[in-house]
């Protein structure tokens, strides 16, 4: 048995990276995780490179920071970033936590969120409606995850058959004041969950 996020995610990271810089002409940057062999890491990064391509922006490896996956982390890395002579005005962070550690560095320098910088998070936690503004943030289905994953071993239990199944989940784009003035005020919100395809 096995769940995965998306099938293609290189391309969802170039839409979303295409999304978030709407509006900006000096790139964005992608927080990656500190694993150096994680294979997560390698398909944001081509993500990365390939929406600044498709933008016709040069690609600038002092914007691919990493982060981990917690706030200190997002903190620390928006901070690094902040002090480049150019600093980005978009951010992609690989969770919610590190974009809301985001939130904070780019607070404590005084910039607006989104008309100084656009920050764009990963897993739609709860808290990421509750910021203000709120996070823009890819949902993904953690619910329908243990959902599926539960009704599928149940039947190889029932039948004391091992199928071997890939279950695809579509993740999906969730718009909120971090990366577009006036979403939160729009009640632009989560989308309708779809069922995973099989």
């Amino acid at each position: 048995m096995v769940l995965c996020p998306t099938l293609h995610q290189h391309e969802r990271e170039l839409a979303l990276l295409d999304r978030l810089m709407h509006g900006t002409t000096d790139g964005a940057v992608l927080m990656l995780p500190e694993e150096s062999n994680d294979e997560l890491k390698v398909l944001r990064r081509k993500g990365y490179h390939a929406a600044m391509a498709e933008a016709g922006i040069p690609a600038d490896p002092d914007l691919l920071v990493e982060s981990g996956f917690v706030e200190e982390g997002g903190a620390q890395a928006m901070d690094h970033l902040l002090a480049l002579k150019n600093p980005p005005t978009a951010i992609f962070a690989v969770t919610d936590m590190t974009a809301i550690g985001a939130y904070g560095a780019a607070r404590r320098r005084g910039l607006r969120i989104p008309q100084d910088l656009a920050i764009v998070g990963y897993n739609d936690i709860p808290l990421a409606g509750r910021l203000v503004p709120g996070l823009t943030t890819v949902h993904v289905p953690i619910h329908e995850f243990g959902s599926v994953a539960a009704r599928m071993l149940l039947e190889q239990i029932e039948t004391g058959v091992l199928t071997p199944r890939r279950v695809v989940f579509a993740p999906q784009l969730v718009i909120r004041g971090s990366s577009c003035a006036g979403a939160d005020e729009q009640q632009v919100g989560r989308p309708a969950p779809r069922s995973p395809s099989e």
